[in-house]
């Protein structure tokens, strides 16, 4: 799917006419996508009187480069919605043809439909009228179509780790080799941050970031993300981890922001105000922002005592860890080793024998690589 720069791409919309007002809707807030000519999106409004429908549809169909699929119960109930354009979508998606965006419109079980691993629009799959402000759904459906658009027309070749970043229309699905990533956080404000995450520790919580440039090796779906800062007598540990749901190397504040307002997304922040007050404080509050959503977190503080020349320095204090390595954690410190070298490690060997059959399970080889 070659595309020049200067080229809008093609965008069909897929969508029962029950949900009319709805569609209507979405297109206003893809104005800009089109005025700034990255898009050129046709449904079959566009058809008029003496055309032939089916030939227009399948023409359209076949040259778009993007499609959108409005999901409802009225378009999974539509024998044509079905049969002959999310079925068909999803061979192109598959044969890299086109890329396939699921938006959910309304309320429905979607999930276990073919497009179900899909990643969907808006945020979380959260359906557009069951937002409180639904212009805040089109706003982050917007987002993330913009984000795909940059995802097919800037050519990115994959980093020697194999990473793209995980984009609207990806299939959500864990990769076969996981990476571990730590951030460092270097200043005051990455502190007061984690100091808010830490007293109210929430099972969700999004990180962000104020780098510059699009950073390319991205963390995907299902890898490991470690926060770590130096305590006062110098030692580097991390007080979180958790596992990476999605991420996002060019996001905009005033979309973060808009997500915390709504509750769509957690800054670790107690109060949306406190939250806002925070980002006030950003030498760049207007820049699009490094931004990673992490689940499953685990609040243990660890001290990172070994193997940290392991790690690629990606930019800014993010760090990658080299595949080849082994994680464990014991007398709560991470190792990052080879397997066998530690296996040889007398201390290892000593707290080994010293625990009991049931202790043992407190020794971990965290299986990301």
């Amino acid at each position: 799917m070659e595309q020049l720069l200067n080229e809008p791409l093609s965008v069909f919309v897929s969508y029962s006419h029950r949900d009319e007002e709805l569609k209507d809707e979405l297109l206003e807030h893809l104005s800009l996508l089109k005025r700034e000519k990255l898009i050129k999106e046709w449904n079959d409004r566009y058809i008029i009187a003496g055309d032939n429908w089916n030939d227009e549809i399948i023409t359209n169909f076949k040259d778009a480069q993007i499609i959108l699929l409005l999901v409802s119960s009225s378009f999974i109930n539509s024998e044509f919605c079905w049969h002959k354009e999310m079925l068909e979508s999803l061979e192109r998606h598959r044969s890299k043809e086109a890329s396939v965006i699921p938006i959910i419109l309304r309320p429905c079980e979607w999930h276990s439909a073919p497009f179900g691993e899909i990643q969907a629009l808006p945020k979380d799959g959260k359906a557009v009228t069951m937002w409180e402000n639904k212009d805040f759904a089109y706003l982050n459906i917007a987002a993330g179509i913009r984000e795909r658009i940059r995802h097919l027309q800037l050519t990115v070749p994959k980093n020697s780790f194999g990473i793209q970043q995980l984009v609207p229309g990806d299939e959500c699905i864990n990769n076969a080799q996981k990476n571990l990533y730590l951030q460092i956080l270097k200043n005051e404000y990455g502190v007061e941050w984690l100091n808010g995450a830490l007293k109210n520790k929430p099972n969700t919580l999004n990180f962000m970031a104020n780098y510059p440039k699009k950073i390319e090796k991205m963390p995907c779906s299902g890898d490991t993300f470690y926060i770590g800062k130096n305590d006062e007598i110098g030692n580097l540990v991390s007080p979180l981890r958790g596992k990476v749901e999605r991420a996002s190397s060019y996001k905009s504040v005033q979309e973060i922001i808009n997500e915390s307002k709504e509750g769509i997304a957690n800054y670790g922040f107690h109060s949306h105000e406190e939250f806002e007050k925070y980002i006030a404080k950003q030498k760049y509050p207007s820049e699009n922002v490094f931004c990673v959503t992490l689940k499953d977190i685990d609040y243990k503080e660890l001290i990172i005592s070994e193997g940290t020349s392991k790690f690629v320095d990606l930019k800014h204090g993010l760090y990658m860890l080299d595949r080849e390595y082994d994680i464990f954690i014991y007398r709560d410190r991470i190792k990052f080793e080879n397997i066998d070298k530690l296996l040889q490690d007398e201390d290892f060997i000593k707290f080994k024998s010293e625990r009991s059959e049931h202790n043992r399970s407190n020794l971990k080889k965290m299986d990301l690589f």
